[in-house]
């Protein structure tokens, strides 16, 4: 349900995923003079801080406005938090297969609709499902806007409802100001930015991918692409007394069994995969073999970094990891991580399935994960 609340008792939350330049801000408060307030401001009816609507919230204030149209979301966590932010600010704003509302309604006021007054139309799926989940979590929630009978904004909110069955909220704009409406949602009004969210950066374990050697009973081998394709193809051009350091092995399948045929082949894994998997002490046994190498050593012919760039959390720690991978070795460094493509389609290799997962990316290409209360920043280069 919509309240319009005093503006001054709502507040910004300190880790707001979203940052915006004063030109943006300009050009939102054109938006609200001409067209006023269209979507809701999301709060966390806990404390009152802003789940969604940081940059519209701000704008209202400098326009003068003293009550903002609020949606209340009960008892929720950080990571659905930014997810709700994430996907208020990240889905649809085209015309493209939009769904058509085939009923007359009331225009200019939040109102709610059955859902089926609208058109069927595909969605992203992806997207859809999360909305559901956060729907079946945190009640209905979001919202949608309509002009000249299209939703310009929402289509996956509005297919959420259909599944769910529920009643569509929505803002039903005058057919004079479609043009205008259709010019301010299609504006960027800030860009994704995760660097006040609180996190740890090397929880490898949710952010590599699964890697084993042999094909287990009943189940796909998780093959390394960089190991089969490049490292292993490389290898078998050189001596048998070539030195390799795979950096970041985690469970160690692959460089343990290089180590059968090779003597100096040597994996390393600082951090624990969450006390679930990597056992500490053979984390600190493979440190310990470093250090002994090192003493009579200088450096590594090959060096293996498969896919750990992924669990960096910004462009320092990503150029620290290379400076040193860099130092430990003079002749070849192999690097792997998710590709920026695969990831702009939504395509994650996740063990043996390649599964769709949202990413909203920052300039840097960066994006946020919230697993086991902790925040994951999976990297792409």
């Amino acid at each position: 349900m919509i309240k319009y609340v005093d503006i001054d008792k709502i507040r910004p939350a300190e880790y707001n995923p979203r940052k915006i330049e004063d030109k943006q801000i300009e050009e939102l408060k054109k938006s609200i003079n001409d067209i006023g307030f269209i979507l809701p401001i999301l709060v966390n009816s806990k404390n009152n801080i802003i789940i969604a609507g940081h940059q519209r919230t701000k704008t209202a204030k400098l326009c003068g406005l003293k009550k903002v149209p609020v949606m209340y979301v009960d008892e929720i966590v950080l990571g659905d938090e930014i997810k709700f932010n994430q996907i208020h600010n990240g889905i649809d704003k085209s015309l493209n297969n939009s769904p058509v509302l085939l009923k007359e309604y009331p225009k200019e006021q939040f109102i709610q609709i059955d859902n089926k007054d609208f058109s069927e139309k595909t969605a992203f799926a992806t997207i859809v499902n999360e909305i559901c989940k956060l729907i079946l979590k945190y009640g209905n929630v979001l919202s949608c806007v309509i002009a000249k009978n299209k939703v310009i904004y929402g289509c996956e909110y509005i297919k959420a409802c259909k599944i769910l069955n529920i009643k569509v909220n929505a803002y039903i704009v005058k057919d004079d100001k479609f043009e205008k409406v259709i010019y301010y949602l299609n504006q960027q009004y800030g860009q994704y930015y995760y660097g006040d969210i609180e996190r740890k950066t090397y929880v490898q374990g949710l952010a590599q991918l699964n890697r084993s050697v042999e094909k287990r009973e009943n189940l796909k081998q998780n093959k390394s692409v960089l190991y089969t394709y490049l490292v292993n193809e490389y290898l078998r051009t050189q001596k048998e007394d070539i030195s390799i350091l795979d950096f970041g092995c985690g469970k160690g399948a692959y460089i343990t069994s290089l180590s059968k045929k090779y003597e100096n082949a040597l994996g390393l894994e600082f951090y624990n995969n969450n006390f679930k998997s990597i056992n500490i002490t053979k984390g600190n046994k493979q440190i310990d073999r470093l250090i002994e190498y090192l003493k009579n050593n200088k450096d590594f012919d090959v060096v293996v970094c498969d896919s750990v760039l992924n669990s960096v959390d910004s462009v320092e720690a990503e150029k620290s990891v290379i400076t040193c991978l860099n130092l430990f070795t003079n002749n070849r460094l192999f690097i792997s991580g998710r590709t920026l493509e695969g990831v702009r389609m939504g395509k994650v290799k996740n063990g043996n399935a390649l599964k769709n997962r949202l990413t909203f990316l920052d300039e840097n290409n960066f994006t946020s994960t919230y697993r086991e209360r902790t925040m994951v920043f999976p990297t792409f280069p």
